[in-house]
């Protein structure tokens, strides 16, 4: 090649860039690491071009310049072949299909599920898989689908319908979510991102908490999570790096032993770990939370999703199991059911047990620390979500004159 592929990380994923006959094609490489990014990237930018690979192995031996200057570029195919190209009316299943093979991102068992949520908006709207995109995706069958997911629905049911209407939407909108909306072989009409962009309603909640209404509750979430110590300490370590120190699960799932020092954990952005904001993080502790957590520094039990019990030793992350997977989901799984049998509802469980941190710090030590802690971008962020869970103190307020 006369020049080589530019590689850059957005979020988790790198991201190849190059300039071919004066334009610039950038596109995804699906990988973590720089070093599988690097072995991939020719490859993906010939699909990216529309050159066709003999073989994988075949196309990262000929370079792009050698494909290019062949003839094999889109803009060199014959207009009428384009034109056919771009008026096919493409079917909802080969998006579907193309998703379930291709968005490796994402958990193979959470792809299928993404299929699966189309079932309820596809009925409602009197559409199916086989539907054209023309069909599915329209304002019209936006406003239809939510016609009839509210029909007969008033009060707490209606705004119950609400989330769930609005879980399916968005889980459904993934499947053209910015980056991937380039891995389809086929052009997306501009429609469909219009579609994506509709807004949803909204959901209204009047209801303000503070820490003493949580109280009661968080006690009984407290005592039966300590009593995982003995019993399960994946989900027990889940569920102390979210309640004291605020992690994110998946930050807690990615945290290693090399970010806790004497006096704090420090989240550090790598290859393999990107925090949300893409910036690394720091969270005091006390001498006793160290020590607390390096006391599980060692060979304990875990049991997978059947209950099979294995001693593992202890690797590089703070939650044993050795798996991501098991890391993420097992452990922290364990820790939301508690939640959940506490009272609480709703798809973040474990998400409440970073609010609650957040508005102790913010109760406790003010609204900017708060954001340092919780790795915000801004305070207007921390205000709005955890402004009320915070204390409220009986206060007399001085009138200057």
């Amino acid at each position: 090649m006369k020049k080589t592929i530019t590689l850059f990380k957005r979020g988790t994923k790198w991201y190849g860039k190059k300039i071919v006959d004066g334009k610039e094609y950038t596109f995804s490489t699906g990988k973590t690491t720089k070093a599988e990014a690097s072995k991939v990237a020719e490859y993906k930018l010939l699909t990216k071009l529309g050159i066709a690979p003999k073989t994988v192995h075949d196309s990262v031996h000929e370079t792009v310049h050698d494909r290019v200057q062949n003839g094999q570029k889109p803009e060199q195919q014959p207009e009428a072949q384009k034109q056919d190209k771009s008026e096919r009316q493409v079917r909802l299943i080969e998006v579907t299909q193309h998703w379930t093979a291709n968005a490796l991102h994402v958990r193979s068992g959470t792809r299928h599920e993404v299929v699966k949520r189309l079932r309820p908006y596809l009925r409602a709207i009197g559409e199916t898989y086989e539907s054209p995109l023309t069909r599915v995706f329209t304002k019209e069958a936006f406003q239809k689908f939510y016609r009839v997911r509210l029909a007969g629905r008033e009060n707490a049911a209606r705004q119950t319908a609400i989330r769930t209407a609005n879980s399916y939407i968005q889980d459904i909108r993934s499947l053209f979510s910015r980056h991937f909306r380039e891995t389809y072989p086929f052009a997306i009409p501009a429609y469909v991102k219009d579609w994506t962009e509709l807004s949803k309603p909204k959901v209204t909640d009047n209801t303000q908490y503070t820490i003493k209404d949580k109280k009661e509750i968080f006690k009984t979430i407290i005592k039966r999570c300590e009593a995982l110590k003995e019993s399960n300490p994946a989900a027990y370590l889940a569920y102390y790096l979210q309640l004291h120190c605020g992690l994110r699960r998946g930050e807690a799932a990615s945290a290693k032993w090399s970010w806790l020092t004497d006096d704090c954990l420090l989240l550090q952005c790598d290859d393999e770990f990107q925090t949300k904001s893409g910036k690394d993080r720091e969270i005091p502790l006390s001498e006793d939370q160290v020590a607390h957590l390096r006391s599980f520094r060692k060979a304990v039990t875990v049991r997978s999703r059947l209950g099979i019990k294995t001693t593992v030793e202890p690797d590089e992350h703070i939650i044993p199991g050795g798996t991501e997977s098991h890391r993420y989901r097992y452990a922290a799984d364990d820790v939301a059911q508690i939640i959940r049998d506490a009272g609480w509802k709703g798809h973040k469980s474990c998400h409440e047990l970073r609010k609650y941190f957040g508005a102790n710090v913010a109760t406790q030590l003010g609204l900017f620390a708060c954001q340092k802690y919780l790795g915000h971008a801004g305070p207007e962020i921390t205000s709005k979500y955890y402004a009320d869970l915070t204390e409220r103190e009986a206060v007399t307020i001085g009138v200057l004159t």
